[in-house]
């Protein structure tokens, strides 16, 4: 009994295979090609907004950067006559004073103004670039 149900079952398989897909098979089949192309469509859109979307941030972002920096850049070249470059720029001023062994209060000490001329004479006026130091004693002066 059950090899006979079974052959029915393959006879009738046979028969849907031979006589190919209906015609509400190949409606169904034409709809979901359909629905896939448009949905392929929206997602390259998507995908092209997004890349200029990201390229406009991403290039605001470098530009932000490269101000900062040259903002940052403009405080140490002011004050103390320092040009940063490199890792330096991304140095917060506490590490980066550390690394230049810059002591700020000793540095802008009112009393380091006057300078020794000899014979016991003090003067104010601006001090000699020390090139020993990375900043510019004049600039701070």
């Amino acid at each position: 009994m059950k090899a006979k149900v079974a052959l029915e079952n393959a006879d009738q398989a046979l028969a849907t295979y031979i006589a190919g897909p209906t015609d509400a098979d190949l409606a169904k089949a034409r709809l979901t090609v359909n629905s896939a192309d448009t949905s392929l469509t929206n997602a390259q859109r998507d995908l092209k907004t997004a890349q200029t979307n990201w390229d406009a941030k991403l290039k605001t972002a470098a530009e932000a950067v490269a101000d900062s920096e040259a903002l940052y850049n403009e405080v140490f070249e002011s004050w103390l006559g320092i040009t940063l470059e490199g890792d330096d720029l991304h140095r917060d001023p506490d590490t980066l004073m550390a690394v230049l062994g810059l002591d700020m209060e000793a540095l802008f000490d009112p009393s380091s103004r006057y300078i020794d001329i000899g014979q016991f004479t003090n003067t104010v006026g601006i001090a000699a670039d020390d090139p020993e130091t990375p900043w510019n004693e004049a600039t701070v002066s």
